[in-house]
Parts: structure tokens; sequence; C-alpha cells
């Protein structure tokens, strides 16, 4: 239910009945937070970009109508308000959670002394869960509320994007193995990839779930720590090189030297940040050695994904 926005919400303390004047039949009406992280892009583009945490607040009236709101909202050193007025919501309901999407034209900063436009807003229960607990690896254990995703102007001074700290990415994953003029492709929609992100350190970790670099080789769970995270104008790039990555191995990480990342980036590919690109170059270490002929075996790779579907356009990974 963690994944419901109304379905829970309508049965919670926060759900107030409401009597229209002539109906006997009785309404309600809730509030829910949403942390989430702001990316700041100026338009003045010497500017630069910067993020920080924020937490919005949702108020439904039944599942007919959102307004949107924020009294945490931090930029040019001061906090601000913003207020989304009351429009009409779309919502769709499935088993595996709510979606919940609305936008507005307007809205106000601090009452009205700077103008909000073009606020795009879903809340998403169409998430991908944590496959399992890796050892070693900070976030949380599981996502327990639905995710929001929202886009606006403040001004003309900023565009405002949401991201998540921590989201596990679900897609297709391409891997080519090149040897001795010799090339083989392999492709998979099994790997998951999780994203750990700590804005202030400027670091993050990515957890890669059921990687296979290649037809006849095991499926792996790999853990890359300490990449860089660099905010973009209107995104965000991780990066690493010469990675040895960690494997579970009991309640513990142990570094697996057979399968090294020579190059890993990561790169947002959408305007909602949902979606993203990686790419990376993994050595063969381990058949390097039993081969012995002094030649460097590469996987080269790539994944694109996102954390949660578009519930018309779902995809669903194989199982």
């Amino acid at each position: 239910m963690l994944k419901n926005i109304f379905r829970m919400s309508a049965i919670a303390a926060l759900a107030i009945p409401l009597v229209g004047c002539n109906s006997d039949s009785p309404m309600y009406e809730f509030t829910r937070d949403f942390n989430t992280v702001n990316l700041f892009t100026p338009r003045n583009t010497s500017e630069p970009v910067f993020a920080n945490e924020c937490v919005y607040y949702c108020h439904f009236v039944e599942t007919e109508t959102a307004q949107a709101s924020s009294s945490v909202l931090m930029y040019q050193g001061q906090t601000h308000s913003l207020t989304i007025p009351a429009v009409k919501v779309e919502n769709k309901f499935y088993a595996d959670g709510d979606y919940a999407k609305f936008s507005s034209p307007s809205g106000s900063i601090d009452g009205g002394q700077t103008q909000v436009s073009n606020f795009d807003c879903v809340i998403s229960g169409l998430f991908y869960p944590i496959p399992s607990k890796v050892p070693g690896v900070a976030g949380v254990t599981a996502y327990t509320s639905p995710f929001f995703i929202a886009q606006y102007n403040i001004g003309t001074m900023y565009s405002v994007a949401t991201f998540q700290k921590d989201a596990t990415y679900a897609g297709t994953t391409s891997t080519v193995f090149d040897y001795q003029g010799q090339s083989q492709a392999y492709e998979s929609t099994l790997g998951r990839y999780r994203v750990i992100i700590n804005p202030l350190s400027k670091k993050a970790d990515v957890v890669l779930y059921n990687v296979k670099f290649a037809e006849p080789s095991p499926q792996l769970i790999l853990v890359l720590k300490n990449l860089d995270f660099k905010l973009e104008r209107g995104g965000y790039s991780i990066t690493g090189t010469d990675v040895v990555p960690g494997q579970p191995d009991g309640n513990m990480l142990t570094p697996n030297e057979n399968f090294p990342f020579e190059t890993f980036s990561l790169k947002t590919a959408s305007s909602d940040l949902t979606k993203i690109q990686i790419e990376y170059t993994v050595r063969n270490k381990g058949m390097e050695t039993q081969l012995n002929n002094g030649q460097k075996i590469y996987y080269k790779g790539s994944f694109t994904g996102r954390y949660v579907f578009d519930p018309d356009d779902p995809f669903y990974p194989e199982q």
C-alpha cells in the first residue's frame, strides 16, 4: 500500500470528510508530503547550477483536484514558499500503485512576489523497487512513498526539476565483447541499476543487479562506490575511472578484481530527470589470465532506463 496515493490516504487520519450543501454524499480531502531534491538551473548561463533538498505538500480533494506547496524552497540564500493553486488531477489506479498527474500554468512564490509558470507534476507509485539489500551500501532499505516528480519555472531566474537521491532503474543493457577481431553483442532487460546520490559530498554509489556482460557469463551483483557526482544544466552526471567493483560476500563487500571498470559514465536523459543513460568499459581480467597471451579483453556496455514508468507505455522486465 505504500505505493498508493489515494487508497491509503482516503482512510488515513488526515482524511477529512466533507458534505456538500446539496448532497448527502460525504467527500474527503487529504494532504501528503514528499521528500525530494530540487535542481535549480539559472536562466543566466554564467551562473552555477545548484541543488538542495525540499519537502513538497500536495492537498487532494477526493481524486478530483490537487494543490501543491512548499515552505522550504531554498535559493539566493533565503527560504521561500511556493503555492500552486488547485487544479484538476488525472488519476490512474493499478495493482502496482497509483499514478497522479496535474499541471498548472501559474503559481506564486512568497505570496505573489515572484510568479511561477509551467508547473508540471507527476506523483507515481509505479516505481521499480530495490531488488535486494546489499552490504556496505547506504540509503533506504525500501522505497516507502510514491515519488514526486515536478518541473517549473521561477520568474525569469530559474528552471527547477526534482530528482531522487535513491532510485532503482530498469531498462535495457547492451554489451559488446571484442576479441581478436571477433565481436559478440548481448542484450538483456534483467539488469537493474540502483543509484544513490549524496549531493553534499558530491559522491554517488551505483549498484548493478543481475548484470551479465555476455551470454555465457554469470549474473552478477556489483557495487561501484564513491563515484563523482556533478550537477549539469538541466541534469546531472556520475563518472568514475579505474573502479574495482565490490561484490556481496556474506555481510560484506569483497573486491572483484576480475571485472574492473576502466570507465563509467551516467547522465540524465530526460527533462523530468527520471531517465538515465549509462556507458562503461569493463575488462575481463579472469579471461586474460586464462589465455595468457598479453592481450586485454574488454566489454563495452550501455544502459537506458527509468526509475518510474509511464502507464501509457509500461516497461516490464523479463522475469
